[in-house]
């Protein structure tokens, strides 16, 4: 289900019904899984994510940027993580603060993940850095979703 302004409102899947909650610039401020919120999202400008917050309003993790558009670090419980993308601002990998290997990713060349060596370890960020929704394996990239499995823009 989309806005008249093409923001993705909805999903009915086959176990779940997830909503997105939206504010008044259009960025995504709360995804909702079957009626119940399961994160929100915190923004800097209007793609810039800082921070990903529980249910509860506890932060689940923040984020930190150098000089591009993608995040060069985070904090999780109490930890910091460093993200390595690659050309497009896609995480590549993700090391702890003492240079141990966390998470590798691989994608194809339209986006989807080939491989993730630790899909519990979960990023808010996917494919050229955008906005990663495991459950409906959407991107989104600022006012709008891309699907990997498609190769378009929803």
């Amino acid at each position: 289900q989309y806005s008249s302004t093409g923001r993705l409102l909805a999903v009915t899947m086959a176990d779940k019904a997830i909503t997105y909650r939206h504010n008044a610039l259009g960025q995504r401020v709360a995804k909702l899984v079957n009626g119940v919120v399961i994160e929100k999202y915190l923004w800097q400008s209007l793609t810039t994510l800082l921070a990903v917050y529980n249910a509860d309003n506890t932060v689940k993790q923040r984020f930190e940027y150098g000089l591009s558009h993608t995040p060069v670090s985070f904090t999780q419980g109490g930890q910091r993580y460093y993200i390595q993308t690659d050309h497009l601002g896609s995480p590549r990998v993700i090391s702890a603060a003492n240079g141990a290997l966390v998470k590798t990713i691989s994608y194809d060349s339209y986006g989807n993940v080939i491989s993730d060596s630790n899909p519990e370890f979960a990023i808010p960020f996917g494919f050229a850095g955008g906005l990663y929704d495991a459950d409906t394996k959407l991107v989104r990239f600022g006012y709008r979703d891309y699907d990997p499995q498609t190769g378009r823009w929803t």
